[in-house]
């Protein structure tokens, strides 16, 4: 007889009730698929004592054929006592010359448990082949949405920001292109006034510094630079001269002499006043366009924030669902589809959107690299949801509607009996 069989090793009794063996997994299902092996077959693992009939084993034969053994003549466990005066059941003579050589096999069909599906799922290079794929694509696919959530997002910002700009650029020329402020500029002896693109100065400290400007006008008022500015404004209206040309002793005299002095001094002061209450009224409406401004960048900072929050909403659990939609409605990730691979439920059927979920939930770190590398092939996220990784052949619509409650019925009708 062979050394002590050890897991995953079988034993196969022959007609003459001599054993053969010991058989790997894989060898055991090559010998079923070749017909040697059949329901009534004793055979025993290596680290059992005791021979069973093969369709006892879960997992050896066909479905169909277990059923068929169980419907046909579902044996009871005899008394221990008795069993050892009993011959064992006949063996059909397929099973005679078998040779445990001419099926060496190194790849087992079977894990250390017995599983006989662990031999078809991916291996673990295909696996974390297709998880750098994925992790590739996934990376592009979250650059490409946050680029477009910035562009949606801050979009109003930046439109508002440019339009700003230009209005605010807009009234200030429009305010220097006055009259009065070119008189105030003659009073003030103020060459240029400063330009917002000359200047860092926000909206506000540029609004202050026209401000003072202007109030140097009240707390130290020149008569005579305003009489000045009256006789450009005499010899223009009068003799149609100038008003560039300096002001002569002859011309002061002359303008005082034209009208009574308690009239020309009246006239001054009202000149002066309407001067500066026009020069005030222009700071006054920058001062509101600032304000209105001011109101745009809010409504455009909340409109974004608005945007921001809508297109999150929309965006991130799009990201989430991606891998999950992929495997319900593909069969699997972009990784394992380039690979040759699903994913399947242990049934080999393709796998519904719950368990497509779970698996991304479980996916996640710490969870995504713990037990890739055990012998059945499968991942935490695999195990704990019900899945496996196996080729796209081997991989089946799962039966719907009629199909699906016939069979729900059909296993529920077994179980009662």
């Amino acid at each position: 007889m062979s050394p002590a069989p050890q897991a995953a090793q079988w034993f196969v009794t022959k007609s003459d009730g001599q054993e053969a063996g010991p058989f790997s997994n894989q060898q055991m299902k090559t010998l079923v698929a070749q017909a040697k092996i059949g329901p009534s077959t004793l055979v025993r693992r290596g680290d059992t004592p005791k021979a069973i009939p093969a369709a006892n084993v879960q997992g050896l034969l066909t479905a169909k054929s277990t059923v068929a053994v169980s419907r046909a003549a579902a044996p009871t466990p005899a008394p221990a006592k008795s069993s050892a005066a009993k011959s064992p059941p006949p063996v059909p003579p397929e099973v005679d010359g078998i040779d445990p050589e001419a099926y060496d096999d190194d790849n087992d069909g079977y894990d250390d448990d017995g599983d006989p599906e662990a031999a078809q799922r991916a291996p673990v290079g295909i696996r974390i082949v297709s998880a750098l794929i994925d992790g590739v694509a996934y990376s592009l696919l979250v650059v490409i949405g946050i680029i477009i959530f910035m562009t949606v997002s801050f979009a109003p910002i930046v439109s508002e920001a440019g339009r700003i700009e230009t209005r605010w650029q807009q009234e200030v020329d429009r305010m220097l292109a006055s009259n009065n402020i070119e008189h105030h500029k003659r009073i003030l002896g103020i060459e240029r006034f400063p330009r917002p693109d000359e200047s860092t100065d926000s909206i506000p400290d540029q609004i202050e510094a026209y401000k003072r400007m202007f109030a140097s006008v009240d707390s130290e008022p020149d008569p005579g630079a305003l009489r000045d500015l009256i006789v450009l404004e005499w010899r223009q209206r009068r003799e149609g001269g100038g008003p560039d040309g300096p002001v002569t002793e002859e011309e002061r005299e002359a303008v005082v002499n034209w009208s009574q002095y308690e009239e020309f001094e009246t006239f001054v002061r009202r000149r002066e006043i309407s001067l500066r209450r026009e020069l005030r009224g222009s700071v006054e409406r920058l001062q509101s366009v600032a304000g209105i401004i001011r109101q745009d960048q809010e409504a455009a900072a909340r409109s974004s924030g608005i945007r921001a929050v809508i297109f999150g909403v929309v965006l991130f659990p799009l990201l989430f669902f991606a891998m999950p939609l992929c495997e319900r409605y593909l069969g699997a990730t972009p990784g394992k589809l380039l690979m040759g691979y699903q994913v399947a439920t242990m049934s080999n059927h393709r796998i519904g959107f719950f368990k497509a979920l779970l698996r991304m939930v479980l996916r996640l770190i710490p969870f995504y690299f713990v037990t890739v590398f055990t012998a059945s092939r499968q991942g935490l996220h695999d195990s704990l949801s019900g899945t496996q990784v196996l080729p796209k052949d081997m991989v089946s619509e799962a039966p719907r509607g009629r199909k699906a409650r016939a069979a729900r019925k059909g296993g529920g009708r077994r179980r009662r009996r």
